[in-house]
């Protein structure tokens, strides 16, 4: 159920030390068809499965999941697809998906948040690039949390939040961040904001 996602990180890892230390080789695993269950979305929005979704990626590549295909990508039946049937058009879990795939860079960044959203921060391999998640599937806002990314001294911020009927969210520009790498953050219940930002050589 959705009570397990928070699980699902340390499950993965668990998995692979178990399999890497019986074969004597690091063995690369992947998700071949990976969604939400039929049943349990009958009971949730459309919007609560995308933030279910959004918050299982991160944690999948917590994990160490070389490779997840979701399913489906396109299919006549059902609501959950990234492709709509008709015209081809990313349907809302679609856009979140593409939005996600451009906010995760090449080095996972460790980043402290709220208890109660998950957090997940990436960085470029050799620019001064900082992507973070935050994924907010509680009915609780936190209007004035502060995030911190360990290492990083930021220079530019900027962030979209993803809400019910707003899945193509325009940049806001976020108050300007310590050299510490933190910053100040207001975070909507049931969300996912992405923010973006700078930093200064070095990290």
């Amino acid at each position: 159920g959705a009570s397990l996602v928070p699980q699902l990180d340390s499950a993965i890892r668990d998995l692979k030390a178990f399999l890497d230390e019986k074969a004597g080789r690091p063995v690369p695993l992947a998700m071949t068809e990976w969604n939400v269950g039929s049943e349990m979305q009958k009971s949730m929005t459309r919007f609560e499965h995308d933030l279910i979704i959004a918050e299982a990626a991160a944690r999948f590549l917590d994990g160490g999941i070389a490779m997840g295909a979701y399913w489906p990508a396109r299919i006549r039946a059902g609501n959950y697809t990234l492709i709509d049937y008709n015209d081809n058009s990313l349907t809302d879990s679609g856009k979140l998906f593409a939005a996600l795939s451009a906010a995760t860079l090449e080095r996972r960044v460790a980043a402290q948040g709220p208890e109660g959203a998950y957090v997940f921060a990436t960085a470029g391999e050799t620019s001064e690039t900082l992507r973070v998640w935050i994924v907010n599937r509680s009915d609780r806002a936190f209007p004035d949390a502060t995030l911190a990314i360990d290492g990083a001294a930021i220079a530019a911020l900027q962030a979209q939040t993803y809400v019910e009927g707003q899945m193509e969210p325009a940049p806001a520009p976020l108050p300007a961040a310590s050299a510490a790498g933190t910053f100040a953050i207001s975070i909507p219940p049931r969300s996912c904001t992405i923010v973006s930002g700078a930093t200064r050589p070095g990290f």
